[in-house]
């Protein structure tokens, strides 16, 4: 049998260290908080890295995610407004292809992907899908947090893709 410790029991974690290695681990024994202050592009980038994810750093700053999740999307750290933001954009297979037939794509996906809003998007190459998930982190991060709700994100931009059949959209990008 195993002895179920006691709050008395458990050890408090030592806030005043930094951030270091082992933070960026998913530790499911362990829930590891970042502070406010902590929650930078980098650190993102490398929690995303270090749990069997492809992530890099890109010249804006975004954080893009690709391989270990359904679909590729972009995180933003607002450092100012204590933010990270998913952003989730499905580009046209032609610059011709018609803003209606865009349109209505999304409300066939806003109809069956219930868990995330999504619109349309003119762009220099016509018109895109896009979705946006913004959370606060003004009383910390929870790591595991951002990991599961990076994973939900692309999960359902997944699902909105599989209600194209029509296949306006470019599946995946490189």
């Amino acid at each position: 049998f195993f002895k179920q410790k006691t709050a008395y029991e458990i050890p408090k974690r030592d806030w005043s260290s930094d951030v270091c290695s082992s933070d960026l681990k998913a530790d499911a024994d362990t829930p590891k908080v970042w502070k406010p202050f902590e929650v930078i592009n980098q650190l993102v980038c490398d929690y995303f890295n270090n749990n069997r994810t492809d992530a890099r750093l890109e010249k804006n700053g975004d954080i893009y995610c690709s391989r270990g999740f359904l679909y590729p999307f972009w995180t933003r750290v607002v450092q100012d407004k204590k933010q990270i933001i998913f952003i989730g954009q499905a580009f046209p297979t032609s610059s011709s292809t018609p803003m209606a037939e865009v349109e209505n794509l999304c409300r066939m996906v806003n109809e069956k992907v219930t868990q995330q809003a999504f619109s349309v998007r003119e762009s220099p190459n016509g018109p895109v899908l896009f979705a946006r998930h913004v959370f606060s982190y003004v009383n910390g991060m929870p790591v595991r947090m951002l990991l599961r709700g990076a994973k939900q994100f692309a999960a359902s931009f997944e699902s909105a893709m599989n209600v194209d059949t029509n296949q306006l959209l470019i599946r995946k990008l490189s």
